[in-house]
């Protein structure tokens, strides 16, 4: 009720009788767009009962042309999101992604624990054309993620450290 997903031009490259050996194992899955609206404010985030999949599931290919995020008159899009994807009841794992945003090239790798406290691991990178660049590392859990991050930009450089609470109502520490 509070968002309205549209995905165009889906196509999917799977064998179903691999499901009973393997889980569900997608070699290849591209979307041409995918359009997330934001329909009203939401309710605020609480932390998951389970992440946990009740099967397996593998995408090799994952591939994304264009995804839109639109939000109160505010607009966000990512191009040529790629990544691949291993889930099941104890784990998520997300690598070789990457993508192309308005502020430049973006690369994550992300390991996330599907049973509470819920551990993460993870990195990003952004690279602008300028030459500016910020690496972030996240570790900890899902309700309590300790970020630092380092980027440079010509002879000037960054280091911070943060603590995300994203179920807290104080979210950034």
């Amino acid at each position: 009720e509070d968002s309205v997903i549209t995905a165009r031009q889906i196509a999917i490259n799977w064998s179903p009788l691999q499901y009973f050996s393997a889980g569900l194992a997608v070699s290849e899955l591209h979307v041409a767009t995918l359009t997330v609206q934001s329909l009203k404010a939401s309710a605020p985030a609480t932390l998951p009962a389970s992440l946990a999949l009740p099967f397996s599931l593998h995408l090799a290919d994952a591939r994304l042309d264009q995804l839109t995020l639109l939000d109160a008159g505010s607009s966000n899009v990512l191009r040529n999101l790629r990544f691949q994807l291993d889930a099941d009841g104890q784990r998520w794992q997300v690598r070789h992604a990457a993508a192309s945003t308005d502020y430049g090239q973006l690369g994550a790798e992300l390991e996330l624990g599907a049973v509470a406290p819920y551990p993460l691991q993870g990195r990003a990178t952004l690279k602008h054309s300028s030459g500016a660049s910020v690496a972030v590392n996240a570790g900890g859990t899902l309700a309590n993620l300790s970020l630092k991050a380092q980027g440079s930009l010509h002879s000037a450089t960054l280091d911070a450290t943060a603590t995300l609470t994203p179920f807290d109502a104080l979210m950034l520490r």
